[in-house]
């Protein structure tokens, strides 16, 4: 008979009973990610949540501030799995406390990682543990009853985020990360973006099949023209966040990244009920600049995209190209 798996850090059980052995093994691997003082677990009835403060854990689900959604406190002295992480009232919370999070007959339960689900959770642990010093900044897209959030390292404040805004000065902190939340605030999938610092356009874009956003990430280096914030289309699929690609004229897909540096420049332009996007670009070719401009549409196929390249420089502290320079 194979010895049970005993968790490696102690925690809190806030719903669901008592964990399985696969939840037991996948928070063990992410223990491994967290910091000393912060190895610790608090599971709710969807899922588990690994590392963090257990100030950032005192009102659920994993927010400082109370929430409509909150079944109950997080004690001060967590239990280990080995006992029966049950706190005073635990078993009598209502019964659809957290129906979203799992499907019939499951309520009540961890079924987040359950089955083959597994490994896919387990990513999303170590992503939760890579960020427990993360705050959410309050930049946020509404997509039906879900959401897009874009979530800050603690030490990028609103104030920093300007300050320091396409500057080229290193930002300190975790990247960003970017969550798609459930109608009851569940996580269901996210992405951890390129650096600290990012931005989220709250407006979806228009005339899209799948709900899309504009993510922009600031990659300014201390010196040069070639860099500066990165743009990129994120869209919910199937509950899920993919980075939006173009299909170009000769059939391959590529990446749809919109750069403002002092060399590129991009800008979203209205046509009827559609959203389309413009970009421009000057880059030196065989000791000569060249100017490209991208003209990203969406259609029954998706996102294409057209460009038409010219000789001559074009910089960014002069004005936008007109629309005719377009393909």
């Amino acid at each position: 008979m194979a010895k049970p798996v005993v968790a490696v850090i102690h925690g809190t059980i806030i719903a669901g009973g008592q964990l399985s052995q696969a939840i037991i093994l996948a928070v063990n691997q992410a223990a491994t990610k967290a910091w000393a003082q912060w190895r610790r677990f608090v599971a709710y009835a969807g899922w588990v949540e690994a590392g963090g403060s257990l100030a950032g854990r005192a009102s659920n689900p994993g927010n400082v501030r109370d929430s409509p959604l909150k079944i109950d406190n997080v004690a001060k002295r967590s239990r280990g799995v080995g006992e029966s992480g049950r706190l005073p009232g635990q078993g009598r919370q209502p019964a659809d406390r957290r129906a979203g999070a799992c499907g019939g007959g499951q309520r009540g339960r961890h079924c987040g990682y359950r089955g083959a689900s597994v490994m896919k959770r387990l990513g999303l642990v170590a992503l939760l543990v890579a960020a427990h010093t993360l705050v959410h900044a309050g930049d946020q897209a509404a997509v039906g009853c879900q959401s897009v959030k874009l979530v800050l390292d603690k030490r990028v404040t609103p104030r920093e985020l300007a300050r320091f805004w396409a500057s080229g000065e290193q930002a300190t902190g975790a990247p960003a990360v970017l969550q798609l939340q459930g109608c009851n605030g569940e996580l269901l999938d996210s992405m951890t973006l390129e650096a600290p610092q990012a931005k989220l356009d709250s407006a979806l874009l228009r005339g899209v099949r799948s709900p899309t956003v504009l993510v922009t990430v600031d990659l300014t280096a201390p010196v040069g023209s070639y860099s500066g914030p990165q743009t990129k289309l994120v869209q919910v699929e199937g509950n899920r966040l993919t980075y939006a690609q173009a299909r170009a004229a000769d059939g391959h897909l590529q990446p749809i990244v919109l750069a403002q540096t002092g060399k590129a420049a991009w800008k979203k332009v209205r046509v009827g009920a559609v959203d389309q996007l413009l970009a421009v670009r000057s880059e030196p070719r065989d000791g000569k600049f060249t100017t490209s401009y991208r003209s990203y549409v969406h259609g029954k196929r998706g996102w294409t995209v057209r460009v038409r390249s010219r000789p001559g420089l074009w910089e960014s502290d002069g004005e936008f190209p007109s629309r005719r320079s377009f393909p």
